[in-house]
This record gives C-alpha cells, sequence and structure tokens, in this order.
C-alpha cells in the first residue's frame, strides 16, 4: 500500500525501495523539526517530512544482509494500512 500511495503523492521519493523497512536514522536535530505521525504512519510520515526538510538528495537507503518480518493476514493490516494512509494525505494536503 505504501509504494503506490508514494509513487502517486510524492513521485519524488518513488525510488525508496522500503518506505515502511522499520529502520530510520537521522541526526536527533532533524527527528526534533520534523516530528512524529501518530500510529503505524510513522514511518511514512518520517521519510515525507524529512525528506521535505532536507531534500530527497540527502536521503540514503542501505541494503541489510539479512532482514525478515512476519506476514498477516490482509485482515490484520487494515489498521496499518489506514494509519499510512492517513499519514500520507494529511501531507500531500500541505
Amino acid at each position: 500500500m505504501a509504494r503506490p500511495v508514494v509513487e502517486l503523492l510524492f513521485p519524488e521519493l518513488s525510488e525508496v525501495r522500503q518506505p515502511l523497512a522499520g529502520e530510520t536514522a537521522a541526526p536527533r536535530g532533524v527527528f526534533e523539526k520534523v516530528g512524529f505521525a501518530d500510529g503505524y504512519g510513522v514511518e511514512l510520515g518520517l521519510l515525507i517530512d524529512v525528506a521535505a526538510h532536507v531534500g530527497v538528495g540527502s536521503l540514503a537507503q542501505v541494503t541489510w544482509a539479512c532482514a525478515s518480518h512476519r506476514n498477516r493476514p490482509l485482515h490484520e493490516l487494515r489498521p496499518q494500512a489506514t494509519d499510512v494512509l492517513r499519514a500520507a494525505l494529511s501531507r500531500a494536503s500541505r
């Protein structure tokens, strides 16, 4: 859900391979300036806000040697998807 939303609403970020990776790093001052979205929208909100604050060219992606996650049935992902979409839409309207 996150990648199509990014591609449609924030095409400058469409090269981000995993916008919901769960791993984010930045200097503390950057996080203090942009704040955090509520719920499961925190990762996408940070990506959008940090890119707007420091510029897309300042973002970097790192590929981990081993990363894994547990898949859940689609009906269990609805609350997360709703939070992600809410974070994206609130930023797209700015």
